[in-house]
């Protein structure tokens, strides 16, 4: 069953599987569905739709994910890092918000080194 989600105006389609891999999400979506709280028939989630399709396809691959050589790929710069994150722990997505706090240790300390040797990144 393919469901269609309003993220913040931008508009998502997933399938039912997908969503009930999230119990944050599966709520949402059920909650909505049985009080008719649709928006142009779409499911209305009060979210920044920036960093969602990162979320579905966290769910989408979650099973993959696991293996250590298995990669999704994320947000290049710190910023959009920090609101996938936020993102990230308001679906409670514990295996990504720790992904994402690890790079961004990885980053700060990665920062610390070059300006610690004179140089600056990008």
């Amino acid at each position: 069953m393919v469901v269609d989600l309003n993220v913040g105006g931008s508009l998502f389609l997933t399938t039912k599987g997908t969503i009930t891999k999230n119990p944050v999400l599966n709520d949402l979506v059920r909650y909505s569905l049985e009080n008719g709280l649709l928006k142009d028939g779409a499911v209305f989630i009060d979210r920044c739709p920036k960093q969602f399709s990162f979320i579905l396809n966290w769910l989408r691959n979650n099973d993959r994910l696991e293996a250590k050589t298995a990669r999704l790929p994320l947000p290049k710069d710190s910023q959009a890092l920090k609101e996938l994150y936020l993102e990230a722990t308001f679906y409670r997505l514990t295996g990504l918000s720790q992904k994402l706090q690890r790079l961004a240790f990885r980053y700060q300390r990665t920062h610390f080194e070059e300006k610690r040797q004179g140089r600056t990144l990008p």
